[in-house]
């Protein structure tokens, strides 16, 4: 995968014929600005952006599209470093969807104190959150942040084909800077897919998702993120289940779990059997720095917790970096909660493969 999709002009008008039976609505030609805009459509309407670039705070919560005609290079969205430069607030309605396509979102910036309009001053990219979102074909870029790049917590999120690079974090935040964060709240009707983005050059975490009873995570390339002493793994879990597969980690730098740290993140039953599946990802040269601080995972590359036997299922990855701490670092929350561990092809020259509690005495 490349360093940065290509998001065609071309895409973008196909995609016009399926929003034909809503109302259009086109800034800057009749409307001046997007939250001009957005603020007279009708639920369902679209909002068409020609290119430029919109010095705004938009604020969305009805279902809506809001599509540019001709893509993210072209139309910038810029918060001129005060708060989000997208906001999506919504009631959890199961039937009611915002779609995000081809945009540039940027300079969004964590500020205080909240205000009644801002009540939540994340400063990301897009925060969205309470509504279904289909975010695409988007860059989000140079965000100073508390949490992420792009930050989403719904019901039902689809988040694909997007380029999120060099996001920054707060240095009053712990999550400092990380390019994406997609999740839920353990409801059990929760979903999101996360496919084909691109996303590098962040300070924190790469991807991280979490509070989900159902995760598709495939095809993305998550790289040269976090830095020295920061949490920054390529890729974050810590959800109920879901497929994990066909992405790239590489060139991430953690304290520790530099390309995954996955989290199996219930202690109670896994109804229908459901799992974790991890299998066919590629981790190459990602660096977790030995802090010393009496972590025994420091340093590891994976790192693997879980609460139930058989949660997690590492099947089939390749994991080749030198380290001095075990390369995949297994917590068990429970005796018998072991990891499946099978046919991954796994180089370590400076220490141990697996810490002791991967496998089973």
């Amino acid at each position: 995968m490349t360093k940065g999709l290509a998001i065609s002009a071309g895409f973008f008008v196909a995609t016009m014929s399926s929003f034909a039976s809503a109302a259009t609505l086109r800034v800057p030609q009749t409307y001046p600005s997007i939250q001009s805009a957005v603020d007279a459509a009708r639920p369902n309407d679209m909002v068409l952006v020609a290119p430029g670039t919109y010095f705004e705070n938009v604020h969305v919560s009805k279902p809506l599209k809001l599509v540019s005609t001709q893509g993210a290079a072209r139309t910038i969205v810029d918060a001129n470093h005060y708060r989000s430069a997208l906001t999506i607030r919504g009631n959890n309605v199961p039937s009611e969807f915002v779609t995000v396509r081809g945009f540039t979102f940027t300079h969004g910036e964590f500020t205080m104190p909240p205000t009644p309009e801002f009540p939540d001053p994340t400063g990301t990219g897009i925060d969205a959150a309470g509504m279904n979102v289909v975010i695409d074909h988007n860059i989000i870029e140079d965000n100073l942040s508390c949490e992420a790049g792009m930050l989403v917590t719904a019901k039902k999120s689809f988040v694909t084909d997007n380029v999120v690079r060099n996001n920054s974090g707060n240095w009053m935040c712990a999550f400092r800077g990380a390019g994406m964060s997609v999740g839920g709240s353990f409801d059990f009707d929760e979903e999101a897919v996360i496919e084909r983005n691109d996303v590098y050059g962040n300070a924190g975490v790469g991807i991280n998702s979490g509070a989900l009873h159902k995760l598709t995570m495939r095809f993305n390339h998550s790289h040269h993120n976090g830095g020295t002493g920061a949490f920054g793994p390529g890729i974050a879990i810590d959800t109920v289940s879901g497929e994990i597969s066909n992405n790239v980690i590489d060139h991430n730098t953690s304290s520790r779990g530099s390309a995954m740290s996955l989290i199996m993140a219930t202690d109670d039953p896994i109804p229908n059997g459901l799992s974790m599946l991890v299998t066919n990802n590629l981790m190459l040269n990602n660096v977790s720095t030995l802090l010393n601080d009496g972590e025994p995972n420091d340093g590891s590359v994976v790192i693997i917790d879980s609460y139930t036997s058989r949660g997690i299922k590492f099947i089939g990855n390749t994991v080749i970096t030198p380290t001095p701490a075990p390369l995949i670092y297994c917590i068990r929350e429970r005796e018998n909660a072991y990891p499946v561990l099978i046919g991954n092809i796994l180089s370590n020259n400076a220490g141990a493969v697996f810490s002791e509690d991967c496998h089973r005495p």
